[in-house]
């Protein structure tokens, strides 16, 4: 199945326009959006890295995983399961000869198909009334208020980033509601943090840390006390949690992450490194999202740093 090296140079020759064939091929022009794009280029990577591999199994795993992680986004089965047919087509136009280069396409195309529509259940964002939430969130924010000004300002933006976001990736005002309420209620377990940790000029010691970090749980602690909150939680425990596992407070890697938690964790990094803080000055807007860009795939979501980074460019063209 090995790429011969012409056809590698003629795969990433055409790479553009074989990238707006796998979007097209199963995703109508209104399904589309960010997800869709940013899905794309990232399985033709995935696939050329593959056949200059000569095996295609993690393309298969990559697939699967993809589809699992983005559930809410129904289109990106669709276009993964027809993405080999997208990418033989363009290879036809080129050479009128059969090659193992397209057999090996057609037997991957399968497999793919098989993960792509596999059966997957949406995870619920279903909340209590809105007036409930809302007054609990707050009489939660109020406190925080009182106990530490800026991590309550901290909050209030994050949980404007976060509805950006969802809404660069077309998720349902529903979702966008959910994501912006978790934005809202992530630093929670900040109250129970010491001040002279949480205001320290300075870098922080190892048993400090160990004090900082334990804020995740907190808040997950205290969410979840409150029964409004509960479905809260999940975003509040694991904001920092990191997809190559190397987060707090449990090492969660990958499709553990949710994608809520995902963009509140994006949002939350950005709006921490535009801001104000004790123990070091701003950065720019833009040397902010040079931040982002360095920890996607690592660190962060690709997929939810774009929309990030769309959002940023949105506001900047605003001003």
């Amino acid at each position: 199945m090995i790429a011969s090296h012409a056809q590698s140079d003629r795969l990433i020759a055409n790479r553009d326009e074989i990238v707006w064939r796998i979007i097209t091929n199963g995703v109508l022009p209104e399904q589309r959006n960010l997800a869709v794009d940013v899905v794309a280029d990232a399985f033709f990577d995935r696939l050329f890295e593959a056949l200059e591999r000569g095996s295609y199994l993690d393309v298969v795993a990559w697939v699967d995983s993809t589809c699992e992680t983005y559930a809410e986004f129904p289109q990106i089965g669709s276009m993964l399961a027809g993405s080999c047919r997208a990418v033989i087509a363009a290879l036809a136009e080129d050479s009128s000869q059969p090659s193992q280069l397209v057999a090996s396409l057609c037997a991957l195309e399968q497999s793919v198909a098989g993960v792509a529509f596999k059966p997957r259940s949406r995870r619920s964002s279903a909340v209590a009334p809105v007036d409930d939430v809302d007054a609990v969130i707050h009489s939660l924010l109020d406190r925080l208020e009182a106990a530490d000004p800026l991590t309550s300002e901290h909050s209030v933006a994050v949980a404007a980033w976060c509805g950006r976001i969802g809404r660069r990736l077309s998720l349902s005002e529903t979702e966008v509601t959910y994501v912006s309420r978790c934005g809202l209620v992530h630093d929670l377990g900040k109250m129970q943090t010491p001040p002279d940790i949480l205001n320290a000029p300075r870098s922080l010691t190892d048993s400090e840390w160990v004090l900082m970090r334990g804020h995740s749980a907190s808040g997950e602690e205290l969410v979840r006390s409150y029964k409004p909150l509960r479905h809260l939680a999940p975003a509040v425990r694991s904001h920092h949690e990191r997809l190559d596992g190397t987060g707090y407070p449990d090492g969660l890697v990958g499709s553990q992450i949710t994608l809520a938690t995902r963009i509140v964790t994006v949002a939350d990094a950005f709006n921490a490194m535009i801001g104000r803080r004790p123990y070091r000055l701003p950065l720019s807007p833009m040397d902010a999202i040079d931040r982002l860009s360095e920890g996607r795939g690592k660190q962060f979501d690709p997929i939810v740093v774009e929309a990030m980074i769309d959002a940023v460019r949105h506001s900047a063209a605003k001003a």
